[in-house]
């Protein structure tokens, strides 16, 4: 077994390996090489920083990083860790971490985030014994809205030109890696953001994916919540992209997001852990 960084490696060999590794995940899995090139782009793959387990010519494992330059420093995100099912049982995650983990701190990274399943016990076994600890608990929501009757659709527009130094202080809490201001920007047009707007300020946002049916971002100025503004937002993604939404990586603490998104007729279907690993 070979292991090494995955520069040179192609895209559909890449593909290949991630669709079977994740073909008897807690949540089956398949992606087109056009859905793994947007996961490439939103979540900033690096195939340098990136990591493969080759056996002969097949790769058979590997993990991908995302790099971002965050206030404290440089981050790595573990975007995917995937193993075929034959070459499991070889402790090759492991193994993938130990041979990265010097070039990570080579390139001056401070740490390592990732999600995992909660009920994935041998990867969160794995995760710990890397050095990963659990910062929080995510909850994952999916369904279809049932809105009942809404007002202030009309209220609602695409925003053109973004202030997130304004829209980031009405959120509660921060969104996981995927999810987060740089990620939604680098998906560009993809990414559509709707604002709320009334006496001509911005009170309420979203930002939406209509190629995964998922939003990324919602949040409501504070002192305008609990009036329908957050509803109207989910209705005209709705009257425009179909009832079928997501909603990934809420934080188990926060509440009120939770207690709206409830009211959405969304349900809860999976939880995760967030972990770190330190590595200054």
């Amino acid at each position: 077994m070979k292991i090494k960084p995955l520069t040179g490696t192609g895209t559909t060999t890449i593909l290949t390996t991630f669709n079977e590794a994740f073909s008897d995940y807690v949540v089956p899995l398949k992606l087109t090489e056009e859905q793994l090139g947007s996961k490439f782009r939103r979540e900033n793959i690096n195939l340098e920083l990136s990591v493969g387990a080759y056996d002969r010519d097949q790769l058979a494992g590997f993990i991908l990083h995302g790099l971002e330059t965050r206030q404290n420093g440089t981050a790595a995100y573990n975007a995917a860790t995937g193993v075929i099912p034959s070459h499991r049982g070889q402790r090759l995650t492991r193994r993938l971490y130990e041979a990265i983990l010097p070039a990570l701190r080579a390139k001056g990274m401070k740490a390592i985030s990732l999600e995992v399943i909660t009920t994935n016990i041998p990867a969160l076994k794995t995760y710990k014994e890397t050095g990963f600890q659990i910062s929080r608990r995510l909850l994952c929501y999916k369904g279809k809205l049932e809105l009942g009757e809404t007002r202030g659709s009309g209220n609602v527009h695409i925003l053109e030109h973004i202030d997130w130094d304004l829209l980031k202080l009405f959120g509660d809490w921060e969104p996981t890696w995927q999810h987060a201001v740089p990620a939604i920007g680098r998906m560009g047009a993809q990414m559509i953001t709707i604002g709320y707007i009334t006496a001509g300020q911005v009170v309420g946002y979203a930002c939406y994916d209509p190629v995964a049916h998922r939003v990324s971002q919602v949040a409501v100025k504070p002192d305008c919540r609990r009036q329908g503004i957050a509803t109207a937002l989910f209705a005209y993604l709705s009257s425009r992209y179909g009832a079928d939404m997501s909603v990934i990586n809420v934080d188990a603490a926060a509440v009120e997001t939770q207690a709206f998104i409830h009211k959405t007729g969304l349900r809860e279907f999976i939880q995760q852990f967030e972990m770190v690993l330190q590595l200054d």
